[in-house]
Parts: C-alpha cells; sequence; structure tokens
C-alpha cells in the first residue's frame, strides 16, 4: 500500500473515531428518550433502605433530638416512568436516648408502615429527582414506660435515583415521616428518616 493510500486511510480511521467520540459525548449530556435503548420498567418492583431517623420535638434544637438506626422494605408500582406508588414497612432500633424529652414523651423504638407517591423528573444521564408525599402510621416508644404510642400523619420528602442498570436503581432521600404531631402535654414532635435505597424493577 503506497504511503498516500496509507495516510488517507489513518485519516479515515482517526476521523471515525473523532466522530464516535463526539457522537458519545453528546449523548452524555442529554436525556436518553424513551423509545432509545433505556426503555421504561412499568409494573412492580421491590427494594428497601437503611439509614438514620430522629425524632424532633417543637421547641428544642436540632441537637437535642433522639437519633437511632433503621431500614424500610419498598414494594412499588410505576404506573409511567416517573410516576410510582409505594408502600413501605420499616423500623429503628432501641435506644438510649430520651434524655433530652420529659417521661412519657415518645421514644425509639419506631416502626411504621407508610403509602407513598412518588413523582419523579425525566431520568437525565440515568439519574431522576423525585419527591414524595402520602401517609403514615407509625408506633413508637415511651420515655420511662414500657408502653407504646400511636400517631398518623401525612408524608413528605425527596430524594434521586441512579439507574446502575436497566433493573436495578440505587438512591438516597429525606422523608419526613410524622410531621408535627400533638401529644398529650400540648407540644409536638416529628420523626424523619434519611436513607440509602436499593430497587429492583422486574
Amino acid at each position: 500500500m503506497s504511503s498516500p493510500l496509507r495516510l488517507a486511510v489513518l485519516a479515515g480511521c482517526l476521523m471515525a473515531l473523532a466522530c464516535a467520540r463526539a457522537s458519545a459525548e453528546d449523548r452524555w449530556w442529554k436525556p436518553v428518550p424513551d423509545s432509545d435503548e433505556r426503555e421504561p420498567k412499568l409494573g412492580w418492583y421491590f427494594g428497601g433502605g437503611v439509614g438514620g431517623f430522629r425524632i424532633v420535638p417543637a421547641g428544642f434544637a436540632t441537637a437535642n433530638s433522639d437519633k437511632a438506626f433503621g431500614g424500610l422494605g419498598i414494594l412499588g408500582y410505576s404506573v409511567y416512568d416517573n410516576v410510582n406508588f409505594e408502600l413501605r414497612l420499616g423500623g429503628t432500633t432501641s435506644v438510649s436516648g430520651g434524655e433530652n424529652f420529659p417521661v412519657g414523651s415518645p421514644a425509639f423504638p419506631f416502626t411504621f408502615g407508610s403509602g407513598l407517591a412518588k413523582i419523579g423528573t425525566s431520568r437525565l444521564n440515568r439519574i431522576q429527582v423525585y419527591g414524595v408525599v402520602g401517609a403514615t402510621i407509625a408506633h413508637l416508644g415511651t420515655v420511662g414506660s414500657g408502653t407504646s404510642t400511636s400517631k398518623g400523619s401525612v408524608s413528605v420528602g425527596g430524594g434521586a435515583d441512579f439507574d446502575i442498570t436497566p433493573n436495578i436503581s440505587l438512591g438516597a432521600e429525606y422523608v419526613r415521616y410524622l410531621y408535627n404531631q400533638s401529644l398529650s402535654d400540648g407540644s409536638q414532635i416529628s420523626v424523619d428518616g434519611a436513607t440509602v435505597t436499593l430497587r429492583y424493577r422486574f
């Protein structure tokens, strides 16, 4: 093969590589449409999460809130790629805590069941940001007593998911499961959870 021909072949290969790289970079900065390689995974999915929970009494500094490690299980259904409904069951460890609260105030362990709507944005680079809203029924322990108290509340929060594969997503979220729940002494508490989640879509 003559030198000019070799140079032409080499130049063509380099141009093809440059075009492929430019195409890949252009794809990275744009959403992947539903009709492209990533088809939306609709239907049932399940998962779970682990993280920290805290009881925050109204009028107390956040630093004085009781904290515990906990986890949750998730069963969900995707109506659209960005509209999901989830049932969650979870609970926390029991901690000594409670020293910041009066006897009779709610304390860990905290067990709960939630029904949540999870509404997200369109996926961009396999990332979806979402908000959740729904309701929670929970049972909490009581400071200085072996009894428990039950509370129900609207729940709100938000988070983000990253698609590891078309079926598996890893996420992080922050949810206020109980919001300003009144106690017998007239005070109020809220219960928050910050968790890392993993979901598998069938």
